[in-house]
């Protein structure tokens, strides 16, 4: 029962390799031409449909590439010629708004910090005043409350920033 399978086998290579053999040796004029018509005993070929092989193509078909050779050292990126420019008077820049004035830090105290819920705020004393609750935004003579950590807040002015500590 087991020599079947393998007698089935050396069949069909057989079979594969006799159809291979005589595939390669096929001339070449027993191959038809892609496009062809026969009718009758005449046949017509459609130029269009004729299949190149890459050693059938003539030169012009290589001219596009030919012509722009891709390593030359004359060849160069397409650079556009910029337009022609036409002078325009200059308007009067603006005059810049004065800068702020520098306010020196405030006399603040940190007393607490309120956090982990919804709401951060910050107790604050300033100037030896009474407490008060501060929310991060609020200002305090002039001076924003930019952050509040667990153990001290930030106070920021323009470009500058002082940082308050607990106690």
């Amino acid at each position: 029962m087991q020599i079947l399978p393998l007698m089935g086998t050396a069949a069909l290579l057989g079979a594969a390799g006799i159809a291979g053999w005589t595939a390669l040796n096929q001339s070449t004029a027993d191959i038809a031409i892609v496009g062809a018509r026969v009718t009758g005993a005449e046949t017509t070929v459609n130029p269009r449909l004729i299949d190149l092989t890459p050693n059938a193509r003539n030169e012009a078909f290589y001219t596009a590439i030919t012509d722009r050779p891709l390593f030359a050292e004359t060849r160069r990126p397409f650079v556009a010629e910029a337009p022609a420019l036409t002078p325009v008077e200059a308007e009067a820049e603006p005059e810049a708004p004065a800068p702020p004035p520098v306010l020196p830090p405030p006399e603040v105290r940190l007393l607490g910090v309120l956090s982990g819920g919804a709401r951060e705020a910050a107790l604050l004393s300033i100037a030896g005043g009474d407490p008060e609750w501060f929310d991060i935004g609020s200002d305090i003579d002039g001076w924003r409350l930019s952050d509040i950590a667990p153990a001290e807040i930030q106070l920021t002015q323009n470009e500058r920033a002082l940082r308050v500590e607990l106690y």
